[in-house]
């Protein structure tokens, strides 16, 4: 998780010193009695503020995911996600589920079809 981290961190660095340019432009708008320009600019800054929330929460939630991680992989037949070393009694149950038993069946009739699509092209 840390080229995510890292990246997320530069684009909240960047955010935060642009919030910072606007703060002062607005500032300097505002000694110039120019109001509505800064206000314009604050709902910017408000976007920004809000924008490197974001990035910040994500950040934190990708962290705690990768901490919780399973070890997984993807069945054969039906695509699904698997955790390694599961109780035997739920690797039972996905295979006997209907996603992988419908998968099973359509991978074991496309095969029927290439064989007796290869045997009808060989007779002439």
């Amino acid at each position: 998780a840390a080229g995510p981290t890292g990246k997320n961190e530069e684009k909240i660095q960047v955010l935060t010193d642009k919030i910072d340019v606007l703060l002062q432009q607005i500032e300097e708008l505002g000694s110039e009695g120019k109001v509505e320009e800064a206000q314009g600019m604050m709902k910017l800054v408000e976007q920004l503020k809000e924008e490197r929330e974001l990035l910040r929460s994500t950040t934190s939630t990708i962290e705690s995911f990768a901490a919780q991680e399973k070890q997984m992989e993807v069945c054969e037949v039906c695509g699904a996600f698997l955790i390694v070393g599961d109780a035997q009694s739920r690797v039972d149950d996905h295979l006997m589920g209907k996603q992988h038993m419908g998968y099973a069946k359509i991978k074991a009739t496309v095969e029927e079809l290439k064989k007796s699509g290869a045997t009808q092209k060989q007779k002439p």
